[in-house]
């Protein structure tokens, strides 16, 4: 086992990462700031307790200072994406997926490495963009990506699984998310101009 050291520099960045942890996970973070010498008025009421200590660690990113949350990662020999462990936290999912995008000269959106056939763990495909109104009449990205993969889907993006054509529905706005928990993903080129209307390309690529 590993340990990837996150430091948080700006407190934009430091919310965006909590908005992803679990109540554990943020007990952790209490127990890591005060391992780092933040200080603030600690409340018996959890909630309370979590609230000041975001602020605190926030104001001391607004005066220049930094955060660091270590993350124990389990190394994977295989290359491919570990199943889910009930002792893996968020904090771990929450780590930013750097993969550099890129676009085939075909029109395809890649991020990571480009993959044939049926995606392995780890692996996603947008097919198309899909307002059935079976549906609900709303605007879902119709995804297809590996059967261990399915918890993530369902409970992170909020996906819908369609047994007539084994693939995925997930709320437009969810594609995003699908870039940081995947580390290969394609957007096929009927799909690609769509997406890059509704999500500017600099605010849909990870910096």
């Amino acid at each position: 086992m590993s340990t990837i050291n996150l430091t948080f520099n700006e407190p934009e960045v430091f919310k965006d990462f909590c908005k992803q942890l679990r109540t554990e996970d943020r007990e952790k973070i209490i127990t890591i700031a005060k391992e780092q010498g933040i200080k603030w008025k600690e409340n018996a009421e959890f909630k309370i307790n979590w609230m000041r200590c975001a602020m605190a660690i926030n104001k001391l990113l607004q005066k220049g200072g930094k955060f660091i949350v270590p993350i124990s990662v389990i190394p994977n020999q295989n290359g491919e994406r570990p199943k889910d462990d009930p002792k893996t936290t968020n904090m771990t999912k929450s780590v930013p997926n750097t993969n550099e995008y890129y676009e085939t000269p075909e029109g395809d959106i890649i991020f990571g490495n480009r993959f044939k056939g049926n995606p392995l763990p780890g692996q996603a495909r947008i097919l198309y963009i899909d307002n059935d109104r079976k549906w609900g009449g709303t605007y879902w990205a119709v995804m297809e990506c590996s059967y261990h993969d399915r918890e993530i889907v369902k409970h992170e993006l909020n996906g819908r699984f369609d047994p007539s054509t084994k693939t995925w529905r997930i709320p437009l706005s969810q594609i995003m998310e699908v870039k940081r928990l995947f580390k290969d993903v394609e957007i096929v080129r009927n799909v690609a101009p769509l997406v890059k209307r509704v999500f500017e390309i600099k605010e849909f690529v990870e910096k």
